[in-house]
């Protein structure tokens, strides 16, 4: 193996707590793309090409290091491959689909698209490394755990809404009359599609149960949820009408 489990683990932690202060960063400033994007973050790309080059290399990169670690330790079984699957379910949307599912016109910046590069990066190669160093546990009763089932429950779960909650926005841009998403869990809470994207990884981190994968829940909530307050914010500030009873993130608490 390249790595061992005692410095996969040390990276993680360390990966981990950057996460964690990500998180108090992006309380104070906004990610500067899409409704926040704004000058001085490097040259602007159109975002959809932006948010195929972000996502781009959780796809590949995965795969690429999926295919040369399947090589050199000659293992592969079937819960390996569902993860792969899964995996790349994910990524293909929001790498291939999902651009062409914004606004066409709005501006993401190189810095951005870099940082978000090297985000994939690392996480594919924690992600990965960890499921082939736990392959042992990835028995054919691994199926039939709770971990599993319930990991695999809550990503299809995430992974609907997810979809569902992007179409509703972009059904949302193409009528210039309304600006306030209604609808499915848009009646409940401001940003639905984030929500729905940490259940996602949520269930994921359960089906692979590896530290690497409660890391990528820690990033993508450090990511997303200060992402969700400042929409919120934003839709009560610009929409006089925006509904007063919708949450941030989760149905009646937050």
């Amino acid at each position: 193996m390249f790595i061992t489990n005692t410095i996969l683990n040390l990276l993680v932690l360390i990966w981990s707590v950057i996460g964690v202060i990500i998180f108090f960063t992006l309380l104070k400033i906004k990610a500067p793309y899409g409704r926040f994007s704004k000058k001085g973050w490097g040259k602007l790309f159109e975002s959809r090409i932006g948010f195929l080059l972000m996502e781009f290399m959780g796809s590949v990169f995965f795969l690429v290091l999926f295919v040369i670690y399947s090589i050199k330790l000659n293992k592969i079984n079937l819960i390996l491959v569902i993860i792969f699957i899964l995996w790349q379910f994910a990524y293909v949307y929001r790498g291939f689909i999902y651009p062409f599912f914004r606004k066409k016109g709005k501006k993401i910046p190189l810095s951005i698209i870099f940082m978000a590069m090297i985000f994939n990066s690392i996480n594919s190669f924690l992600i990965v490394t960890s499921i082939f160093l736990s392959i042992n546990q990835y028995t054919q009763g691994w199926l039939f755990d709770i971990r599993f089932i319930s990991g695999l429950s809550l990503f299809i779960i995430g992974y609907y809404a997810n979809v569902k909650s992007d179409i509703i926005l972009r059904k949302l841009r193409e009528n210039k009359k309304d600006e306030i998403p209604r609808g499915f869990l848009f009646n409940y809470v401001s940003s639905p599609h984030y929500f729905s994207e940490i259940i996602k990884w949520i269930g994921f981190a359960l089906l692979i149960w590896t530290w690497a994968g409660l890391s990528f829940v820690i990033w993508t909530c450090a990511n997303l949820i200060p992402r969700a307050i400042a929409h919120h914010k934003w839709y009560h500030k610009n929409l006089k009408n925006y509904p007063k009873n919708r949450t941030i993130l989760i149905p009646k608490i937050f």
